[in-house]
């Protein structure tokens, strides 16, 4: 059996001169170009809510970490000053609680009386102190004199 060629069939290749039949047999199927990022599964709406709801609860744990500190001790230190207030410990700065004060003639317990972020108020025998806690001042007023004295202030917190 011969086979009658057209014009046409000496310009193909000789891939495409086969027979129709053979080349179904000749042809593979080619697989589909896979994208990597499309083979992730999407997460579904609730999927996304929760992930958004976790994410956001995380966030607003990290930036309070303030509320949940186990203790916190301030030192204000007061070197080297006329008035002999060596230094003023608070272990626990709520109203009520009670400070020490260090002097050249010994310890003396105040007691808070106001709290703020920035200020604190303390009350003891013979004197009345304002700290202010951002820049360690202390205003003194012992007995009827005022005093205000510049302390380092030393900050620990767990």
């Amino acid at each position: 059996m011969e086979q009658t060629r057209s014009f046409s069939d000496f310009f193909r290749r000789p891939s495409q001169m086969m027979q129709p039949m053979q080349a179904r047999l000749v042809m593979k199927k080619k697989a589909p170009m896979i994208n990597p990022e499309a083979t992730k599964p999407i997460p579904s709406r609730a999927g996304r809510r929760i992930l958004t709801a976790g994410f956001l609860s995380g966030l607003v744990m990290l930036t309070a970490c303030d509320d949940f500190t186990r203790f916190r001790n301030e030192q204000y230190l007061c070197p080297q000053n006329p008035y002999g207030i060596n230094e003023m410990i608070i272990n626990s700065a709520k109203v009520g609680d009670t400070a020490r004060l260090l002097t050249t003639d010994g310890e003396i317990s105040l007691i808070i009386t106001e709290k703020s972020k920035s200020t604190l108020n303390l009350k003891g025998p013979a004197y009345f102190i304002s700290a202010d806690r951002e820049n360690g001042t202390l205003k003194v007023i012992e007995k009827n004199r005022f005093r205000q004295l510049r302390c380092e202030v030393k900050i620990f917190t767990m």
